[in-house]
């Protein structure tokens, strides 16, 4: 409640503010955000494909691996198994990346890059005098995890810790840590976790299947993902997409489309990790929707 109220007083401030000085343009247009939900069921269909597909290679594979075979054979056979889990594995992440952006209110490109996952927060939560969590270090470095046990986004290192400092995201609608529906589906997100890493279990949430560690910069895998559909491109007045483009996207719909509450947008700009008149400098003009296939 303490922090609450510093965080309310602080953001009419900054409001005030910037009141004065000269405001950005915001007669920008920007992608509808509703296009984005064919393009996560998309991936999540050639998600299950990709599944699908390894395990009959697997089948495949391990029959082969019961004759005797030659050392080419062998070799082939090993390949075409590695390409199956390499392909299966992309898809994952493609599926997961869009999820993470779009089923809950989407943060700056890169704080997923290096997301632990571990059962339980290897850290305290301590609070300071203004009730926020104390960023802890973990072997003189701070880190982010996903806490399996709990379903819990634990994030530290990200742009705006100083304001923020320890946030805890539970991907649930209850409690004063989870998402309410109005702003997403963290249940959903939760499950799309849950099997995301039953299916490939992994230290990292986002973690490059080639390599087996982060990609070394996820704001451009962000951006590869979405260029896998250049129809997007097209609704987004010839620009790319990128995580700027889902962030305003998102905020323009939930103030113009959801019209949510004054509460609510304080709430929104936490999920955010910025401030309210953040929120309202990212807003643009919302194109028309059309339904695909329309």
């Amino acid at each position: 409640r303490a922090f609450k109220r510093w965080s309310d007083a602080f953001s009419n401030a900054m409001d005030k503010y910037r009141a004065k000085v000269p405001k950005k343009s915001k007669t920008e247009k920007v992608i509808n955000f509703e296009y984005f939900t064919p393009v996560r069921e998309q991936l999540g269909k050639q998600y299950k494909e990709a599944k699908k597909f390894y395990e009959a290679e697997k089948k495949r594979y391990d029959a082969k691996m019961k004759r005797k075979l030659s050392t080419k054979q062998k070799n082939v056979a090993d390949k075409k198994l590695l390409v199956a889990l390499l392909d299966f594995r992309e898809a994952n992440m493609n599926y997961l990346i869009v999820c993470l952006q779009t089923l809950i209110p989407c943060k700056r490109g890169n704080t997923y890059q290096d997301v632990r996952i571990v059962k339980s927060a290897p850290i305290p939560y301590e609070e300071d005098s203004r009730g926020r969590g104390n960023l802890v270090k973990e072997k003189n470095k701070l880190n982010n995890y996903y806490l399996t046990n709990n379903n819990v986004l634990l994030l530290q290192k990200y742009k705006t810790r100083k304001r923020y400092k320890q946030i805890r995201i539970k991907l649930d609608t209850r409690g004063a840590n989870g998402i309410p529906t109005v702003f997403g589906s963290a249940i959903k997100l939760r499950r799309i976790i849950q099997q995301s890493i039953k299916d490939w279990d992994r230290t990292y949430l986002i973690e490059n299947p080639k390599t087996n560690k982060p990609y070394n910069t996820l704001s451009e895998k962000i951006v590869d993902v979405y260029e896998l559909f250049p129809d997007l491109k097209e609704k987004n007045f010839g620009r790319p997409i990128s995580t700027n483009t889902i962030r305003h996207s998102q905020i323009t719909y939930f103030y113009k489309v959801k019209n949510i509450t004054e509460a609510e947008k304080f709430k929104l700009a936490k999920f955010f990790l910025h401030m309210k008149s953040t929120s309202e400098e990212y807003l643009r003009i919302l194109d028309e929707y059309v339904p695909p296939g329309a």
